[in-house]
């Protein structure tokens, strides 16, 4: 795919460098983008959103239910001096703890402080991660990504495509899919409205 082809291409190292797949550009695959890059290899990340942030980046009225909804009124449950990154300064004295619209800015600033955007592939899906045929020897591993739509899936006449990678580090976090309980007893025949968290907006 063209666009690939041109992201490796402006993002070449030395031939000798490790190449490393992050999967997921939230907090942790920021991260990992940034240290592969401290330590001298060549991170390419992969995002199934079009945009940083992971969950924090939430689903606006009229798009689809990609990223968790992330309540109007979400304030995180630690200080931001235990949610900041240890190499970059946390948000300005006059902001004691994180909303949800302050730590998605503070993942957007540490992104563009650090120049991390140029390593990132959006609206990327991670299809297949297999080992090569020679991980034994190598221990390299083979990512089949595709393009995607907003709804997040595969973008029609594009076809899949194979990357070789010496490492992957997943980064993909655990709230995306929403999990409902098997077994409650009176859920089916209780007479009220029933909402998942994960699209719960506001109190209206």
């Amino acid at each position: 795919m063209p666009i690939f082809n041109e992201f490796l291409r402006r993002n070449s190292m030395a031939p000798n460098t490790k190449r490393v797949c992050v999967v997921g550009a939230g907090a942790a695959g920021l991260c990992a983008v940034k240290e592969c890059l401290h330590q001298g290899l060549q991170p390419v990340g992969y995002e199934m959103d079009d945009d940083l942030g992971g969950v924090w980046r939430r689903a606006e009225e009229g798009e689809p239910v990609l990223k968790p909804m992330m309540y109007d009124n979400l304030v995180t449950n630690t200080t931001k001096w235990t949610m900041s990154y240890s190499d970059f300064p946390p948000l300005p004295q006059d902001t004691p703890i994180y909303t949800r619209k302050t730590l998605l800015a503070y993942y957007e600033r540490y992104a563009d402080h650090f120049n991390l955007r140029q390593y990132i592939v959006f609206n990327t899906r991670i299809m297949k991660i297999k080992r090569a045929p020679s991980y034994e020897r190598t221990g390299q591993w083979l990512v089949h990504i595709a393009l995607v739509d907003r709804e997040g899936n595969p973008v029609e006449g594009q076809n899949m495509q194979t990357e070789l990678f010496d490492c992957v580090i997943v980064c993909n976090g655990y709230f995306r899919s929403p999990r409902y309980p098997t077994n409650l007893p009176g859920r089916d025949t209780f007479p009220g409205f029933q909402e998942h968290s994960i699209t719960y907006r506001n109190n209206e």
